[in-house]
């Protein structure tokens, strides 16, 4: 399609707002809000019990606070959500789709034309509000319908692609965090090893047992393994004793310790450098003051310093220690840590067995213990003094040699996400505006995907 066949509009002539509400007939609706992150979400934050006033929201249409979007939040309600409902406060519009397909305006909202615009618009002294009223003076340049759907096949390639590697790499966490709560929470060897030898079983049965219960296979599937790794299985399976004592902690197996995190992790607290050090060009090395930058697994380098104070290795798990506390990244080069994150690592180096305790731990983190306490900061003697049932360190080195070939896919995939991000960014804006035409753009995205 030759460029000059892109019109020019205003987001006014091919969007219309939406009016519709619930009333009483609003029964198995969902109820939704809408995150800078993640858009659509079931979650709502704020719900009033009285929902019959709430708007609709259907398939193919976008929602938004007010006042809220300034800073990216909007969502769309795609082929794979429920029609639902959204606060009355919220602004709901659909498109003319003899004009605009909805996909294509979902992906003219992730420009840097729009952020830019949005940034800019809006009303009030203390906090910026766009009604629909200043939505609709947004301008877009716009092709055929059918042209418009070419495009819109392009880039969704690209977020199906992405979509298919978070889904894997959340796939991969959860077997790596079952194993773990298997091994050192459950003590499922160990109380296999325990029914075993009760119920009179011979040694070979024992660890017959064993092998089942580290790895989660059955006694067919066993005997499908090939020598070596059943060797390995069974190397690992030494390692578990066949008893549980009584602890301060409870019951947990025979020569574990009842103990705490200080005594076998390395813990860096971060402190903040100066702050006329600060960059975003790259300019020294990259820094983590909080959990704003945190990703699934790893952080986005966004800040630089050029006085960097305190550091994380790459493969230390960090922590955020300022409200909320808790939550966990890891770090995937070596980076300058501030007051708001501390890194964390086993002293063996472990870096996977690190990475699945503090997940394992993290919704605990974030409270003082039974009095349900939130913690607006945790320090280091606190951190230091969580309770940590402690395994041999041979263990652990099992452990980590299982798991550790996970979290390396784990990191392959995050890298090909960002990768397969850039490329969708950089494209939008120039199929969009008709620079890249069609013809050229198609081997591109099938290169890269």
């Amino acid at each position: 399609m030759p460029i000059s066949q892109f019109r020019e509009y205003f987001l006014g002539d091919v969007i219309f707002e939406q009016f519709e509400r619930a009333g009483e007939n609003n029964a198995g609706l969902t109820v939704y809000g809408v995150d800078s992150k993640v858009g659509i979400t079931s979650e709502s934050k704020y719900q009033s019990k009285k929902i019959h006033n709430y708007k609709i929201l259907r398939n193919g249409m976008f929602a938004y606070n007010p006042m809220r979007l300034n800073i990216g939040s909007i969502g769309y309600c795609h082929a794979e959500l429920r029609e639902g409902l959204v606060s009355p406060d919220y602004v709901v519009f659909g498109c003319d789709i003899e004009k605009l397909d909805p996909e294509y305006l979902y992906f003219f909202i992730k420009s840097d034309f729009w952020n830019t615009w949005v940034e800019g618009a809006g009303v009030g002294s203390v906090r910026v509000r766009i009604y629909f009223r200043e939505l609709i003076n947004i301008p877009i340049r716009l092709p055929s319908i059918k042209y418009q759907k070419k495009i819109v096949s392009i880039l969704k390639s690209f977020d199906n692609k992405i979509k298919l590697n978070r889904q894997t790499n959340q796939t991969l966490e959860q077997i790596a965090q079952a194993i773990f709560k298997s091994w050192f929470v459950d003590f499922e060897p160990v109380k296999a090893k325990m029914a075993a030898k009760q119920a009179g079983a011979s040694a070979e049965q024992i660890e017959h047992a064993a092998l089942c219960a580290i790895s989660g296979k059955t006694p067919e599937q066993l005997a499908q393994l090939d020598p070596q790794t059943l060797q390995q299985l069974k190397a690992t399976a030494v390692l578990f004793p066949d008893a549980l004592v009584d602890s301060e902690m409870g019951e947990i197996p025979e020569e574990w310790e009842a103990s705490k995190l200080g005594k076998h992790f390395n813990v860096v607290m971060g402190q903040s450098p100066s702050g006329d050090t600060y960059n975003e060009v790259g300019d020294g090395i990259v820094f983590f003051q909080g959990r704003r930058d945190f990703g699934f697994r790893f952080p986005t380098a966004r800040v630089y310093t050029t006085d960097p104070k305190r550091f994380a290795q790459a493969g230390d798990t960090l922590i955020s220690v300022r409200a909320p506390v808790g939550d966990k990244n890891m770090a995937c080069e070596k980076c300058c840590l501030g007051r708001g994150v501390a890194s964390i690592r086993h002293k063996s180096g472990s870096r996977s067995f690190t990475y699945a305790f503090i997940s394992y731990i993290e919704s605990n983190l974030s409270n003082s213990g039974s009095d349900g306490t939130v913690f607006s900061s945790i320090n280091k003697d606190e951190l230091n003094a969580v309770s940590y049932v402690a395994p041999s360190d041979v263990l652990v080195t099992h452990f980590e040699e299982l798991i550790h070939p996970i979290d390396e896919q784990v990191e392959v995939l995050s890298k090909e996400i960002d990768s397969l991000e850039k490329t969708r960014d950089f494209l939008i804006p120039k199929l969009l505006s008709g620079e890249l035409l069609i013809e050229s753009s198609q081997s591109c995205s099938e290169q890269v995907l």
